[in-house]
């Protein structure tokens, strides 16, 4: 087969590599799963109800618009303080920050990533034929301005930011999100701002949703709605960008489902408390992992935030090796750092997905 060299020179699916980790786990040892960032509840009973309700609907089987159902864009502007012709709605924030990297794809062009990165990010950007440009965060997780300027060649089309940052949980300042904008405007290149995991933390952490011609921001319905299945996102920026979208989304998807699209709608008309309860909830359970590891020698938290926590480690073993013996041995499930692209002794822990319980017997496995 004439598969192209840059569709094999891209990582297999970490997700699936975790699988194989997973397999390892013996069978007389329960297995904690820290590694996939996917709600581990279900909906909200109002979504639940609503989904059964649609089901019988005929229209929920056809296709829907390509940018999206209308009211669930009005619906969602009109959350964001922003017009529905700024933004379209995708098969989730993968395909919305593909088809947004679609429309700046041309040979030669570069995009500047900070590491650790997202690995689906880096995936993305290598098939579409960008040149990924790494930009190692400083030890706390936090971007290093001074690194940044020897970077910022003509060819770099765009930065690529996720706050809160999968995977290492580091929220970057409003602040600091302007700053970066700035740097991208003087340059002629874009800030692509990916909030998939905004709803948990306090919006007084995020930065207020704007128009600019400089700023593309991709989001998810998934994980606020515990609907990741029904692959539903957005894609907010300039007008010009939105109708270029139209035509990838038509070609790659042709629509968003349309029952994820119904459920992330009833979401925001009627799940705002429910998403609250959990955006507190999960808080708890980052605060309970902290004081759970603060005092186990050899590991300690970097950062940590929303989802997600990155642990460091006093070991020789490099972090596939780490997290090899770790399911061999204890039966933790965690991602290493190699998977998003770093070579620090650390691990990424998506704590969301367990209680109070599995943390603490995590902690307790780590002693031993």
């Amino acid at each position: 087969m004439k598969i192209t060299n840059a569709i094999q020179g891209v990582m297999a699916p970490p997700v699936s590599l975790a699988n194989a980790l997973k397999a390892q786990c013996p069978a007389d040892i329960e297995l904690l799963d820290f590694s996939q960032a996917v709600p581990g509840y279900p909906p909200s009973a109002a979504l639940i109800e609503h989904a059964t309700m649609q089901l019988q609907d005929p229209l929920i089987h056809k296709y829907a618009p390509a940018l999206g159902l209308p009211e669930l864009r009005a619906a969602h502007a009109q959350a964001l303080g922003i017009p529905a012709d700024n933004l379209a709605i995708t098969a989730g924030c993968n395909q919305a920050f593909a088809v947004a990297m679609q429309c700046l794809a041309q040979s030669g062009r570069r995009v500047i990533v900070p590491t650790p990165y997202y690995f689906n990010h880096q995936m993305t950007l290598q098939m579409q034929g960008f040149e990924v440009i790494e930009w190692p965060c400083k030890p706390d997780m936090s971007l290093d301005w001074e690194a940044l300027d020897a970077l910022m060649t003509p060819e770099v089309v765009a930065i690529v930011l996720v706050t809160p940052n999968n995977p290492t949980g580091y929220v970057t300042p409003p602040g600091d999100i302007d700053r970066l904008l700035a740097i991208a405007r003087a340059h002629d290149a874009h800030l692509i701002l990916d909030e998939t995991y905004c709803d948990f933390v306090p919006s007084a952490s995020l930065r207020e949703v704007e128009i600019d011609p400089n700023l593309i921001r991709v989001y998810s319905f998934s994980k606020a709605y515990a609907i990741a299945g029904h692959r539903v996102g957005s894609l907010v920026g300039p007008e010009a960008l939105i109708q270029q979208a139209e035509k990838v989304i038509d070609c790659w998807a042709i629509c968003a489902p349309r029952l994820g699209q119904q459920l992330a709608l009833k979401g925001i008309q009627a799940a705002g408390d429910w998403v609250a309860q959990w955006q507190t909830r999960i808080a708890q359970r980052e605060q309970h992992l902290r004081n759970c590891v603060q005092d186990i020698p050899g590991v300690s938290i970097e950062s940590s935030g929303a989802y997600f926590a990155w642990l460091s480690y006093e070991s020789e073993q490099d972090s596939i090796a780490l997290a090899t013996d770790w399911i061999r041995r204890l039966g933790i499930l965690v991602l290493p750092a190699a998977y998003f692209g770093s070579d620090q002794r650390a691990v990424r822990l998506a704590f969301a997905n367990q209680d109070e319980d599995g943390i603490s017997q995590f902690a307790r496995r780590l002693v031993g």
